[in-house]
């Protein structure tokens, strides 16, 4: 309370404290109606693609049985993928690094793609708890290990943005919808992580963890981001080729250079814009619209298009749970375990 109104009298304080508590509620209620009205859009592009799969199914679905689905792709896409999580990780402790943390590589490794299970929570904040939480090496820089999280991640889908953008350019320039949309993720959030920008940001949203005057070391992030290139980008590689080993598990030609470059540009981007989606768990329905939309324009079969989609999204996952679950189950986790049960109780509760 100032000193203007500890002199003032109750009636003046509570008229002028009321404004303040009404703008909260106001900005409550509207991250509320965007929230609602993120999910229903999505909800409603997913019931678009069933409503076109139904069409297509009696004419393009015998195709997708003839073919087949050959299991050593499967094998082939999630371990790529196991491999761009394990760059994720590394491009992360190296931002650990730069902050003056050196957690040994195991440890951190395991804080980090144990903490990847906490996007599947609306709002996807129980990434930055449970890596906090999962660092013993950390004590009292907690607020550093949120800032990290933060910036790694819009780091690495800036660069998706980037990869998205350049794939597409190079593969296919007719989708100019799509390019704009690449280049306007790159283009933000590149801004974004500029030492400048991030630094106000910060104060604005309140890293979690971070205490008044504790700094962040932004410009050694910044300048780690673009060291880190070569790794950033193996990264969304190991994604792509993923993507690219699902769409040959169908028998679909694949073996071109434009099309593992196409397939990582998407795979990046759909990733990317999954993530823009906060609202949205582990971007379910975005990622698959954008990856279904674009492998339809590549492949022109909409049906096999949808199949891929979703047969990644169960390789994606399964390999999440099974990487995380078995690295969590290591011992050092017991504070990450219990934050997380608070979290489910308090989820429930309310």
């Amino acid at each position: 309370m100032s000193i203007d109104a500890a002199v003032a009298g109750p009636d003046e304080v509570l008229s002028s404290e009321l404004p303040l508590d009404a703008d909260g509620a106001s900005r409550k209620r509207l991250f509320r109606i965007a929230k609602w009205v993120t999910i229903l859009l999505v909800l409603v592009a997913m019931g678009w693609q069933i409503s076109k799969l139904v069409d297509d199914w009696s004419t393009d679905g015998a195709k997708v049985f003839e073919r087949g689905l050959d299991y050593r792709w499967v094998v082939l896409a999630l371990a790529t993928f196991w491999a761009g999580q394990f760059c994720f990780a590394a491009y992360w402790r190296r931002l650990l690094k730069a902050s003056g943390i050196d957690s040994p590589l195991i440890t951190s490794v395991r804080a980090y793609l144990v903490g990847t299970l906490g996007k599947y929570i609306p709002g996807k904040a129980l990434v930055v708890v449970v890596r906090t939480g999962m660092l013993p090496d950390a004590k009292g820089k907690r607020f550093l290990v949120g800032g990290v999280t933060v910036y790694e991640t819009l780091t690495s889908m800036s660069a998706a943005g980037i990869i998205g953008f350049v794939a597409l350019v190079l593969t296919r320039h007719d989708l100019v919808m799509n390019m704009l949309g690449a280049a306007c993720i790159a283009l933000i959030l590149n801004v974004v992580v500029h030492p400048r920008p991030f630094s106000q940001l910060a104060k604005v949203v309140a890293i979690p963890f971070r205490r008044k005057g504790d700094p962040l070391p932004v410009r050694d992030w910044y300048r780690c981001y673009w060291r880190s290139t070569p790794l950033v980008f193996l990264e969304w590689l190991g994604s792509g080729i993923s993507l690219w080993a699902t769409a040959a598990a169908f028998h679909l030609d694949v073996f071109s250079l434009d099309a593992v470059a196409f397939l990582t540009g998407v795979a990046a981007l759909a990733t990317a814009a999954g993530f823009l989606v906060l609202p949205v768990p582990a971007g379910i329905g975005v990622r698959e619209f954008i990856v279904i939309s674009l492998l339809t324009k590549w492949f022109g079969e909409h049906t096999t298009a949808i199949c891929i989609s979703l047969i990644l999204r169960s390789i994606w996952t399964a390999g999440e749970i099974l990487l995380a679950g078995g690295l969590y189950m290591l011992p050092g986790a017991t504070w990450a375990r219990a934050k997380m049960s608070d979290s489910g109780a308090s989820a429930a509760a309310s």
